[in-house]
């Protein structure tokens, strides 16, 4: 009797980790399914110490997308919006998470009139050397015109 009692008790622990694990696709997963069809490279790399993922858009047929929309979509799933940026960015505004992505981002999307929307998630990025540390580590950059998109969230060491 006192098996069955663990093993529905296993059973619903596996089960809430099953559901937890779909939900959210690891760190900033979420963003899969926005506008999904126009989804032209999908990066994750995931290690102990940290990680990225790099989604990238283009819209079809001159297809865009808006910020009201981008920042919605993010808050609806933990993302906080920050500020945003416009290319190219003065000193001033290389805050510490924009240096940790700036060798990542394609020069074409770090051309004038480019906009780059930063987010605080639940994820800490930390610079091991010096341990600067922020959780501002979700970044969406937009073309001039939005039909393309590409969005970086960096976390860990």
């Amino acid at each position: 009797m006192m098996f069955r009692g663990y093993i529905r008790w296993v059973l619903c622990i596996a089960l809430f980790f099953e559901l937890y694990a779909c939900k959210s696709a690891g760190p900033s997963g979420f963003w899969s399914g926005f506008h999904e069809q126009e989804i032209t490279i999908h990066n994750n790399d995931q290690g102990p110490w940290g990680g990225h993922r790099q989604i990238q858009w283009k819209g079809k047929h001159g297809d865009h997308v808006s910020v009201p929309e981008i920042i919605t979509y993010a808050a609806k799933n933990g993302w906080k919006y920050s500020r945003q940026y416009s290319f190219p960015l003065e000193t001033n505004q290389q805050c510490y998470t924009y240096l940790q992505l700036k060798e990542r981002i394609p020069l074409q999307m770090q051309s004038a009139g480019n906009r780059m929307l930063v987010f605080q998630t639940d994820w800490l990025l930390v610079e091991p050397g010096d341990q600067s540390e922020t959780y501002e580590n979700g970044f969406f950059i937009l073309s001039a015109d939005s039909t393309e998109w590409i969005m970086w969230h960096i976390w860990g060491e």
